[in-house]
């Protein structure tokens, strides 16, 4: 039994030493225990001393008895205690991981002889017949790998010992391919040659390294040739395979299409399931299985095969580095290593930095590769579709494939609303990334909640077909968006949005120029002079632009009727900055309340360097206002086009409860980084803030395409949810509109009272119902708690199980003032878009751990790879003294002979 790790500390704090390896457990004074014997003794002699009655020789006979029963009374009480040092021998633990994620379904298309020999031995169709060699080959590699870190730390004796070693088990493997009888003769005669050339080479490096005196500056150079020597052993060593034209037709056509998982199952139930548990009497085999969550399948042995026999696919992804992390963590003593039979296609967390923390405690890693580096497949990347359209619209759909082993072949992209089919266009496959644009109209769709169905026709022998198909969400409403925009100067941007506006027939726009002349408004079907007085036709425009304009222009309730447009009716605000007025001179107004972002009043602009530009913040990434090209690097891109600026209000920091979408490159002239766009919610309406009208900078070398792109998305966020009638007291939303089935949904709520203040509760509580889902999804209630610093907002998560398409409810007693939020959930994972095995992600883990990569082929040098010393544990164990039996007989017997002898001599 292993003592607890503190009790030999506790013994030394508060127990008596006696002499090496005795305590006394009771933490009595020495000087205490002396004087107690003492007493004990004196006692005794005392007690005896009167006994006159007696001779001299029985008084001292029985006063000694007296004492030692006094003194072992004394002992048992201080309970002395023995500290006794054992030895024992531990069984090293082998974790054999197998990933049971959906990506391990593939059914790669193998059409090289190679890899339809890995599948054969695999499945048991051809014997591991060059085990031995494998084995030798191992060992070689990583004598290699030890002579190399001996040659970058400078120690020339050490790289030379492993030098030698590397070239005996080179040799050695060569001497065993050329015993291999059933082996092509061709091929095994190639390995040999190969083997011994390399065995040459390392055997001349080991000279020149013999030769070279201490502290030469050519140390580099060595290393260098040994890891070229290094990568030949690796590449020979994966080429080293039994011969596949043993095979039969029938064979061959089974093999080529068998799925990664039923590899793993076969080798470790069936074909070569004694790799681990054959090991010998030092290792401790545990299995494993993960794809989101790490699952415990039994020990080595008969359970363990039927337990890996009768696995299948599961999950919605990988979770490589946590389930690596768990394994090795639910363990005390040595781990030898970590066998991980996997295609290295994860979906979360970083292995690499687990591999790392791993080759710190000592813990190699060894991924078995599983599957094709480059299967034959064609899927779908990415689709970019807008969310809302209107009836009458031609929605465009931006798809991205990708295709592999089908070069020149014609498949059709087709997209489906409400599964009936409105889009059929030919691709012709290039088998490399590629880019497809298919249209089509919503004229005479019923407005409402659509799904959109986007998929490319599959081929035969694909990867997988999962990846073939992509479903969005589409509302069509019927509605246009109502927008007045009022500007003090002709600048460039008013001039360009001004277009975009005009063309755009989605909007019916009004303009009014404080500076133009008043008979424009009243001859112009598009001016008005001011701001409407009949607060129908003012709570009519969904959204207000306010420009560089002079707050002396407003008059009146004018800018208190904008101010409870957006409050109460749901409207939206947005104020384009400029130097003149905006938003300097508008503090103490209804505008200055309505801003997401503080400024210092009447302060003049600040100046900032020419390279400085806007970035996208990490909120801005999931916006779709920010969203101008198909990948973040290039949307960055796009954003740093617009530079210089020239100068930036005076903006101190963002209001709480604002959601900063880009702010500046770089520190501004007042100490932080300068919102340049940003909005908040107010009310039951929007108000966004830009902090330049240099965004036409969007234009060069383009045209109008990502301006136009910037400022449509725009309207739209700020817009479409009052058409959608979604902004109401309590408003619904969740943080995306497409999920993958399994993944977390956030729910928000604002809340507000009939005066539009915010509602401060503990809770807010909303349900969650399928509105189309496939299954018996029903309905729950989700507790949403409130967010800090943001009054009247509350959030919450939920998981829905379930695809379809799913709507979230306010409590009842608020729903006829709250509107009705949407979102999608589709099957489709994350890592079956790419099914390649990665190859160059296990190469890191296992380099970074000090462990190897293998292929199937390669499993037999397994054992060789793996610590086989023998571990020894040491630990102290205390062993009490003074509850022994024959301590109590000690005492008994005492006691019984002093009354004894005592009743004999008429004492008692």
């Amino acid at each position: 039994m292993t003592p607890p790790p503190h009790m030999n500390t506790t013994l030394l704090a508060q127990a008596g030493r006696i002499g090496d390896g005795l305590w006394l457990a009771r933490g009595w004074p020495g000087v205490l225990i002396v004087a107690l014997i003492a007493a004990s003794i004196v006692g005794s002699v005392y007690l005896y001393r009167r006994q006159r009655v007696i001779s001299l020789g029985w008084r001292l006979g029985l006063g000694t008895l007296r004492a030692a029963v006094l003194i072992l009374l004394l002992a048992i009480l201080l309970q002395p205690t023995i500290s006794v040092t054992e030895t024992t021998q531990s069984r090293k633990k082998v974790l054999v991981l197998i990933d049971s994620s959906p990506s391990m379904s593939v059914q790669d298309t193998r059409k090289a002889d190679d890899d339809i020999a890995e599948a054969a031995l695999a499945m048991g169709a051809l014997p591991f017949e060059t085990a031995l060699a494998q084995q030798q080959m191992a060992l070689g590699k990583s004598a290699m790998r030890q002579a190399q870190r001996h040659l970058d730390a400078g120690r020339r004796d050490a790289a030379l010992e492993a030098q030698q070693a590397a070239m005996d088990a080179i040799n050695s493997a060569a001497a065993e391919l050329g015993k291999a009888d059933s082996t092509d003769a061709a091929r095994a005669g190639q390995w040999v040659m190969e083997l011994k050339r390399i065995a040459d080479h390392q055997g001349q490096l080991r000279q020149q390294l013999a030769a070279l005196t201490q502290g030469s500056d050519q140390w580099a150079m060595f290393a260098s040739q040994q890891m070229i020597l290094i990568d030949e052993l690796t590449t020979l060593a994966r080429g080293v395979i039994a011969s596949p034209h043993r095979l039969t037709a029938r064979q061959r056509e089974a093999l080529a299409t068998t799925a990664r998982i039923d590899l793993v199952k076969s080798v470790l139930s069936n074909t070569y399931r004694n790799v681990i548990d054959s090991m010998g009497p030092s290792y401790d085999a545990h299995y494993y299985h993960f794809a989101e969550a790490l699952s415990k399948i039994g020990r080595s042995g008969a359970d363990a095969r039927a337990g890996v026999a009768s696995l299948t696919t599961q999950g919605e992804g990988t979770h490589l580095a946590d389930a690596i992390a768990q394994a090795v963590g639910g363990h005390t003593g040595p781990v030898a290593g970590v066998v991980v039979f996997t295609d290295g296609a994860a979906t979360d967390g970083d292995a690499i930095e687990v591999a790392r923390r791993m080759g710190e405690r000592g813990v190699p890693i060894y991924p078995v590769a599983i599957g094709l580096p480059e299967p034959d497949d064609v899927s779908i990347e990415s689709v970019i579709v807008q969310e809302v359209a209107f009836e009458g619209d031609t929605v465009p759909v931006h798809v991205q494939i990708h295709s592999r082993g089908y070069e020149r072949r014609q498949t059709y992209l087709s997209a489906y609303l409400n599964d009936r089919r409105v889009a059929h266009e030919p691709v012709l496959l290039t088998g490399a990334p590629q880019f497809k644009d298919v249209f089509f109209d919503v004229t005479g769709a019923s407005t409402g909640s659509m799904q959109i169905k986007i998929g490319i026709e599959a081929f035969a022998g694909e990867a997988t077909d999962r990846n073939n198909i992509v479903s969005r969400s589409l509302r069509v409403i019927d509605e246009k968006i109502n927008v007045l925009y009022l500007e003090g100067s002709a600048r460039w941007e008013f001039r360009y949005l001004r277009a975009i506006l005009l063309r755009d027939p989605r909007l019916n726009v009004k303009f009014i120029s404080t500076l133009a002349d008043a008979e424009l408004a009243r001859t112009s079907r598009d001016y008005l002079e001011r701001f409407p007085e009949d607060l129908e036709t003012a709570f009519s425009f969904d959204l207000v632009i306010l420009g560089d304009v002079d707050p002396a222009f407003f008059r009146g309730d004018e800018l208190a009727r904008l101010e409870q447009l957006v409050r109460e009716r749901g409207g939206s605000f947005l104020m384009l900055a400029g130097r003149r007025y905006a938003p300097t001179r508008y503090a103490d107004s209804p505008i200055q309340a309505m801003l997401p972002v503080y400024f210092e009043a009447g302060a003049p602009w600040d100046e900032i360097g020419d390279d400085v530009h806007p970035v996208v913040t990490p909120a801005g990434r999931h916006s779709m206002v920010m969203t101008l090209a198909d990948s973040a690097r290039r949307n960055d891109v796009l954003w740093a086009r617009i530079k210089p600026l020239g100068h930036i209000p005076p903006v101190t920091q963002a209001k709480p409860g604002a959601v900063v979408l880009a702010e500046l490159s770089d520190i501004g002239p007042r100490g932080n980084r300068t919102p340049v766009i940003a909005w908040q919610r107010y009310g039951t309406g929007k108000s966004m803030f830009i902090s330049t009208d240099r965004l036409w900078r969007l234009r060069f070398k383009t045209g109008d395409k990502y301006h136009w792109r910037l400022w449509s998305q725009t309207i739209q966020f700020l817009t479409l949810s009052r058409l959608l009638g979604e902004n109401r007291r309590v408003i619904l939303e969740t943080d995306r509109k497409l999920y993958r089935r399994g993944e977390r949904v956030r729910v928000l709520a604002n809340v507000l009272d009939e005066g539009f203040s915010p509602v401060l509760s503990p809770s807010y509580h909303v349900t969650l119902a399928p509105a189309s889902v496939q299954g018996n999804g029903k309905a729950r209630t989700v507790a949403l708690k409130p967010e800090p610093g943001r009054p009247g907002l509350y959030s919450g998560y939920v998981v829905p199980e379930e695809e379809g398409r799913y709507q979230v409810l306010a409590e009842t007693d608020h729903q006829p003032f709250a509107n009705t939020a949407e979102f999608h959930v589709s099957v489709l994972q994350r890592e079956m878009k790419v099914t390649d095995m990665q190859l160059d992600e296990l190469e890191r883990i296992a380099t970074v751990s000090g462990g190897q990569v293998l292929s199937i082929r390669q499993l037999p040098a397994l054992p060789a790879l793996l610590d086989q010393r023998t571990h020894q544990v040491t630990y102290v164990r205390q062993v009490s003294l003074w509850d022994k039996w024959p301590v109590l007989a000690a005492f008994v017997l005492l006691t019984g002979v002093e009354w004894y002898l005592r009743r004999r001599n008429d004492l008692a």
